[in-house]
């Protein structure tokens, strides 16, 4: 959970035309982009709205609301949501950029790989509070939710998680490679391709070195 949330009613903007807004009553322990100093005796409604501000005037810096539109977005909070992915999917700072090519790319209606689904098995874990790799299609197509990006095409409604600064700077400068499918092998990095043929060999290669250990 993120302690913040989009106020619906301002366009997807906090009140007072900020990204973020806090959430009353939510105190939350999560890393901040500006940096998290608390000081002694701080009551934590005001801890959760200096790090709401903060968090707000480092994503007006690095241009989320600029940028939205341009990648084919409706507001910042989208692209806030597209750097969640990036964050919870990348393994290391080489993958944001490509892994944010694979959010757009499988967010396009006709293409050719997901038409239109991102089918990310992090939106999935988020829903259900877990960290598991083995799911079957069947219980990720079947569960009925507006996070499960295997249920429901485009973006799940807001963020999985707090992305950091490296996350959001990938999903704003994505690659422009081709990149549809990727697969950690080893836990640390990521290999990215462009077909599902090709992805289906790496996870035949992940699957073997698994019954290996």
């Amino acid at each position: 959970l993120t302690p913040w949330r989009k106020d619906g009613s301002h366009g997807g903007h906090g009140g007072d035309g900020a990204i973020l807004a806090p959430m009353p009553g939510k105190v939350i322990a999560v890393e901040v982009l500006a940096g998290d100093t608390v000081s002694k005796g701080q009551k934590p409604e005001a801890v959760l709205k200096d790090m709401v501000t903060r968090a707000n005037d480092k994503y007006e810096e690095l241009g989320l609301r600029t940028k939205a539109k341009s990648l084919g977005l409706d507001s910042p909070w989208q692209l806030l949501t597209v750097a969640s992915l990036v964050q919870a999917e990348g393994t290391s700072h080489d993958d944001f950029r490509k892994m944010a090519e694979v959010v757009f790319n499988r967010l396009k209606p006709g293409n050719p790989q997901t038409y239109g689904s991102l089918e990310f098995d992090s939106t999935y874990n988020y829903v259900k509070n877990q960290s598991k790799i083995d799911l079957t299609i069947a219980e990720l197509k079947q569960y009925n939710n507006p996070y499960n990006t295997y249920y429901v095409k485009g973006l799940p409604p807001g963020p999985i998680d707090n992305p950091g600064e490296e996350a959001i700077k990938g999903a704003l400068n994505p690659t422009h490679d081709g990149w549809y499918y990727f697969i950690s092998l080893d836990g640390t990095t990521s290999k990215f391709t462009k077909t599902l043929a090709e992805h289906d060999k790496l996870v035949q290669e992940f699957n073997a070195s698994r019954k290996k250990d």
